[in-house]
């Protein structure tokens, strides 16, 4: 098995031009963050494995895409929301309990997504092998918008979660400090629900946790949260 990975390594390295050109810049380069522009080029689930694991590139319909290096704002809404879930989602106390919660990434068919944030209902996780890469999709997803991936995620990453059957996503944009809900009714997203600043979230599919927005914003925010109870 290592030497099949190995050989397929080889003859990425060893390709023609037009292969190599598809290939991210290399190593020496600055590192993709929140103010650059997404990378991507044409590729092959093979492509992305010969990457490594440590690659942070995703597969949507033959493009792979490189996702940045998050921001500590970003880094720190994704925690603060970890937070607050695994108590009563994750672990049963104070809430029904019943989900995995986590930020790996997932694979279905020839297509690799990785979310800020992915939620399971553990009932549809029964066959899933733990030391493979998740194969089902996600019942939930949160992604922190930025300046680089904000047209990827409302475009091409919007319509990939509805047609892999993810129902409910959210998305925060730190800037204007907003969350807005989706849920997925027939084939279609329909917002239900907008937050802003320091509201209290209670949203699907998350209905009995308490959620205070306020905690979301670093200091390093260029504004500040309401201190209103």
């Amino acid at each position: 098995m290592k030497q099949g990975k190995l050989a397929r390594r080889a003859r990425h390295r060893t390709g023609s031009k037009a292969s190599a050109e598809r290939r991210p810049h290399k190593a020496s380069t600055p590192p993709a963050n929140d103010d650059l522009p997404l990378r991507s080029w044409p590729g092959t689930l093979e492509d992305l494995e010969a990457l490594g694991d440590d690659a942070r590139v995703e597969l949507i319909r033959g493009v792979l895409y490189e996702r940045p290096i998050s921001s500590f704002g970003h880094g720190h809404v994704v925690s603060q929301l970890i937070g607050t879930l695994v108590a009563p989602y994750v672990l049963g106390k104070g809430g029904p309990g019943g989900w995995a919660i986590s930020h790996v990434d997932w694979i279905v068919g020839q297509e690799v997504l990785r979310p800020d944030l992915s939620g399971w209902r553990r009932s549809r996780l029964r066959n899933q092998d733990p030391k493979a890469r998740a194969s089902i999709a996600p019942d939930w997803i949160l992604e922190v918008l930025s300046p680089s991936t904000r047209a990827h995620d409302l475009g091409t990453k919007r319509e990939a979660y509805a047609r892999l059957g993810v129902r409910y996503r959210w998305y925060v944009q730190p800037a204007t400090m907003v969350l807005q809900t989706f849920e997925l009714r027939r084939g279609q997203w329909i917002e239900a629900g907008v937050f802003t600043d320091d509201d209290v979230v209670r949203a699907e599919p998350f209905p009995v946790a308490r959620i205070p927005m306020a905690t979301w914003w670093p200091a390093t925010s260029n504004r500040a949260p309401s201190n209103q109870p």
